[in-house]
């Protein structure tokens, strides 16, 4: 395999009082690049190429209340413009960044067989997202190794081929150092410990004696002689 030549893009600037500020423009910039290139190489059923004839967007995003294992997803007409154009979005998880920018690359690529499918008018998925026989055969059309391990994800599980590999690295000259920030985990949410619940027992002189929950309290007042009695 042949060796690409390292460069550094600067993602970061220092701004008044020391403030750092980190750009994710180069990395943005590099999704779409990831995309634009792979779009270019799918040719759709009239001849035209894919990055000629759709609309869509690409953006890191927040995991939210995707599944921990998602890596990214596609929404069709998840945008649209003011004048109307419905805009197809490929969101890449945010605290999913921090893998191997060719294993990123990947990523994007798998959500593009999404695009090429859903343009095609063809159903990869089913309404459980189970990816079809259909998304295995654009994904290998495309350069994608597809697993089916026999789970209800179907044949969602891709990588790349040794070839589609070389070419992001030979041809497309995948910009690794851009990807050289993530957004971090929520931490999960501390549990509050919860207070023993507690009955109020009062006496006839207004005496009043909290006691847990379920313990039976049978007792007399020394002033009013009278028993506690649990208050409603």
């Amino acid at each position: 395999m042949a060796k690409s030549k390292t460069t550094t893009t600067q993602t970061s600037t220092t701004l008044a009082d020391g403030v750092v500020l980190h750009s994710q423009v180069p990395m943005q910039t590099e999704l779409e690049r990831i995309f634009n290139w792979t779009a270019k190489r799918i040719t759709l059923k009239d001849g035209a190429s894919l990055d000629e004839k759709t609309h869509a967007t690409i953006r890191p995003a927040a995991r939210g209340h995707k599944a921990k294992e998602c890596l990214g997803y596609f929404k069709l007409d998840g945008w649209t413009t003011h004048d109307g154009i419905a805009i197809g979005e490929i969101a890449i998880i945010a605290e999913k960044l921090d893998r191997d920018p060719f294993d990123i690359a990947e990523t994007v690529i798998h959500e593009t067989v999404h695009v090429w499918a859903a343009h095609e008018g063809v159903q990869d998925c089913n309404k459980s997202n189970k990816h079809t026989d259909v998304f295995a055969k654009y994904a290998e059309r495309i350069g994608l190794v597809v697993e089916d391990h026999g789970d209800s994800k179907g044949h969602a599980y891709t990588s790349l081929s040794d070839d589609l590999r070389q070419q992001l690295e030979t041809k497309l000259k995948l910009k690794t150092d851009v990807f050289n920030m993530w957004r971090l985990e929520n931490p999960p949410a501390k549990k509050k410990k919860s207070t023993p619940k507690r009955t109020v027992y009062v006496c006839g002189c207004n005496v009043k004696a909290s006691v847990s929950s379920g313990v039976t309290f049978d007792a007399v007042c020394n002033t009013c002689t009278t028993a506690f009695i649990p208050v409603e």
